[in-house]
């Protein structure tokens, strides 16, 4: 018989990630069984029903897809702690399917710089737990004190004891004014 164009198989995960390629060969008019592989990765999946796995070579090149679902993956935890132990939150992702993408991104956490992330923030849901840990470091507060004197601006006399005053840096900061008998503000 006359030789045939090539089959091409391809075995894709729900997401449509090639897990394997196979090339099958034979005469035109020959028809041929697609065995989709159970063992290896593919364990992981389920072999989606109703696929037509029986082909037929002709002169030309075909390409088939065999489909698979995932089977259950474990779960995944994502974590925002601060280097000082806080925890912004902390969430299970379950109920993905083996295969399944993910990606997570750093937040944005009040009176917190990012630090860094332990895990892969980008990555597939397996058969195996995962956890992803997006640590944030304390933005330190500055503070500033100062030391009001009540003085007598001609004699350089002391009137009133000092007082200390301390606040944040970009704050708003108390001013008070001791009266004092005798003399304005």
């Amino acid at each position: 018989g006359q030789k045939g164009g090539n089959i091409i198989v391809k075995y894709v995960n729900q997401s449509g990630k090639e897990l394997k390629t196979e090339m099958l060969k034979g005469n035109v008019g020959n028809a041929t069984s697609i065995n989709p592989p159970t063992t290896g990765i593919f364990s992981n999946y389920n072999l989606v029903p109703n696929q037509n796995l029986v082909a037929t070579f002709s002169p030309e090149e075909q390409v088939i897809t065999s489909n698979y679902d995932g089977k259950p993956a474990k779960p995944l935890t994502v974590k925002h702690f601060g280097t000082d132990g806080h925890v912004f939150s902390s969430e299970v992702i379950a109920n993905k399917k083996y295969g399944d993408n993910y990606q997570f991104e750093r937040g944005e956490q009040d009176g917190y710089s990012f630090d860094r992330v332990v895990g892969n923030k980008v990555g597939t849901y397996t058969n195996e737990n995962q956890q992803v840990t997006f640590y944030y470091k304390k933005i330190p507060v500055k503070k500033i004190t100062i030391t009001g004197n009540y003085l007598d601006e001609s004699t350089g006399n002391e009137l009133a004891p000092s007082i200390r005053l301390s606040w944040v840096v970009g704050a708003d900061y108390p001013t008070t004014v001791k009266p004092i008998k005798g003399y304005n503000t």
